[in-house]
């Protein structure tokens, strides 16, 4: 189209610039300017004058074509420049809209990983304590099962002297009150009993009142030793559950602490 309209365009120009000079052509060499011209030369002057305007029209048409064309590129041109001027705000927009999504994102994954951080650590920190109580716990319980056997030693070995003063203490009974049942007979029978018996006799008595003493703290020592193995033996046992519930505490705190780095985990991602 373009080489179309730069060959009309070319055509009107060398028209124009024909037309002088078929007018002076048409005139017959010598003639004067006043004679009248002839009828066809009138009816071709009249033609060449038609289509003189044809083309005048023409030319004008498509210098009207052109400016209508350069002014469609230019208004084509401008719409370009403007959309693209758009397309661009709309690009750095939604970058910056996507680098603030991006930068918040990146904040929260921050301050989540710190968080777990310290829910990690400090999980950390709670075992440990709890497993220096336990190591606490355990070396008192340990203590406490060297005390119960110690007192159970102990409360034994007594209970062997109770038995063996029980024992002694009813040997002495039998002889004092084979003595007794001597010296109760007829008055002639006391005779029987020699100075040395009478000495053993009472030597006996004394004996038999040391042995019913002794056997008496005897029992309340034993007493004491029961009680305070009771109490051992209690402290024990409440030391063992104590120990069960730190340690299930313990396994409780573990799974808490890995749902919570799950969750932040995922919370993150």
């Amino acid at each position: 189209l373009k080489p179309l309209r730069l060959f009309l365009l070319s055509l009107c120009t060398f028209l124009v610039v024909l037309q002088p000079m078929s007018d002076a052509l048409a005139l017959p060499d010598g003639a004067s300017g006043s004679r009248s011209p002839s009828p066809g030369s009138r009816g071709r002057q009249a033609k060449q004058k038609l289509d003189l305007d044809q083309l005048q029209e023409a030319y004008e048409e498509l210098v009207s074509f052109k400016k209508q064309d350069e002014k469609s590129k230019k208004d084509e041109e401008r719409q370009k420049k403007l959309k693209l001027q758009n397309d661009k705000k709309t690009i750095n927009k939604l970058y910056s809209q996507a680098q603030k999504a991006a930068n918040q994102r990146q904040q929260e994954v921050t301050k989540l990983m710190r968080r777990l951080e310290k829910v990690e650590a400090e999980a950390e920190k709670q075992s440990a304590k709890k497993l220096m109580q336990k190591d606490k716990l355990t070396e008192i319980t340990k203590k406490l099962r060297e005390e119960q056997h110690h007192t159970e030693a102990a409360l034994n070995s007594k209970i062997a002297e109770v038995s063996e003063a029980s024992g002694r203490l009813h040997q002495i009974d039998w002889v004092l009150e084979n003595l007794d049942q001597k010296g109760d007979g007829p008055p002639q029978a006391t005779t029987l009993l020699s100075d040395e018996e009478l000495r053993e006799q009472e030597d006996l008595k004394g004996e038999s009142q040391m042995l019913r003493t002794k056997n008496e703290l005897l029992r309340e020592e034993n007493e004491e030793l029961r009680t305070g193995l009771e109490q051992i033996r209690r402290a024990i046992q409440e030391k063992r559950e104590e120990i069960a519930q730190r340690q299930a505490s313990k396994r409780i705190g573990v799974q808490v602490g890995k749902h919570e780095g799950n969750e932040m985990t995922t919370e993150a991602v």
